[in-house]
């Protein structure tokens, strides 16, 4: 497994994309940072150009990579949704913010941005979509996520399929979807949740649930 993560890491640092397995389901994925890279996914998902990509991230700090100022509010609020070290997630209780529990079902969060440099992630939308993955998760693959992202910073990640198709369930659909054009394809080993996150957004101090 090791070896398996420092393969991934190359590849997506040196501008290859790939299918693995996120904290929800396949993913096809690229460096966040790296254009070339995100286009090319955009490319062979067949994917509208003005619909953003989401962001994984291993820690809140790799949020204001993307020119993101958060308030010490803001930064309070995601710390009370996204708990790493304990491995959970939080699960909104109150539709109007304020009581959460811990979950298993991992809360994607919208966030504004306003960047140029990053209208390539933000389509022109001027927010993005984050999910930090939780380092320790025992039903899923966050542990093996986290330590990628923490090597390789930032990715986008969306569904292993060509848009308008299902999602693949086995890597083995994933390889029909993308054939070649993908650098590298790794196998579940733990079960997926194979159902979308919690969304949320994130204005000013204030957090709105999206999609419960």
């Amino acid at each position: 497994m090791e070896k398996e993560i420092e393969e991934i890491i190359r590849v997506l640092s040196g501008g290859g994309i790939g299918v693995m397995p996120t904290d929800t389901i396949y993913g096809l994925v690229a460096g966040a940072h790296d254009v070339q890279a995100v286009e090319k996914v955009y490319q062979l998902k067949g994917r509208a150009p003005q619909r953003p990509f989401l962001v994984l991230v291993a820690h809140i700090a790799q949020i204001e990579e993307f020119d993101i100022v958060l308030s010490e509010q803001q930064k309070n609020i995601l710390t009370g949704i996204w708990t790493a070290e304990s491995g959970y997630y939080a699960k909104v209780v109150d539709l109007q913010y304020a009581v959460v529990e811990r979950s298993n079902r991992p809360i994607s969060v919208v966030i504004p941005c306003m960047s140029d440099k990053y209208s390539y992630i933000h389509r022109g939308q001027n927010s993005i979509g984050f999910r930090l993955v939780a380092q320790q998760n025992e039903i899923c693959h966050s542990m093996y996520v986290h330590e990628i992202l923490k090597k390789t910073g930032p990715i986008i990640a969306t569904s292993a399929n060509i848009s308008g198709q299902p999602f693949a369930r086995t890597i083995e659909q994933a390889r029909i979807y993308f054939g070649d054009a993908c650098d590298f394809y790794v196998k579940k080993v733990h079960s997926l949740h194979a159902q979308p996150s919690v969304v949320a957004s994130l204005n000013d101090d204030a957090l709105t649930i999206v999609r419960a």
